[in-house]
């Protein structure tokens, strides 16, 4: 699993896509993928990682924010070429839902964000 916590540009804008789930600042899941001071844990506790599965956020993402993407970072690349859409949902999915058991079908989705700091 890849945690990404920022963003690297060589501009003043950025921007990712995501199929998974949208954890608002909050909602009492995200305590699952951040310590006492707010940092994201799942990158050392291999316990909690889960292959396939990422953490997307922007930089300082608890004060600034604070949304939380678990699920796929770049779905239109992590797709397998010999897999169909409803196969890769359907694999993406059952991986958020080994972190995540109580979502449902329609807590999924794509996610698409973008910053300019101009």
């Amino acid at each position: 699993m890849k945690v990404r916590t920022g963003f690297v540009s060589n501009s003043s804008s950025t921007s990712f896509t995501v199929y998974g789930v949208c954890l608002e600042k909050g909602d009492p899941r995200i305590e699952k993928f951040v310590d006492e001071n707010k940092e994201l844990i799942w990158e050392n506790d291999k316990e909690q990682s889960i292959k396939g599965i990422e953490c997307v956020t922007g930089e300082d993402f608890y004060d600034y924010g604070g949304t939380l993407y678990v699920g796929s970072q770049d779905p239109w690349t992590e797709q397998g070429d010999d897999e169909t859409k409803r196969e890769f949902k359907a694999r993406i999915q059952k991986l958020v839902r080994q972190a995540l058991p109580d979502v449902t079908d329609k807590d999924f989705g794509y996610y698409e964000e973008a910053w300019y700091d101009g």
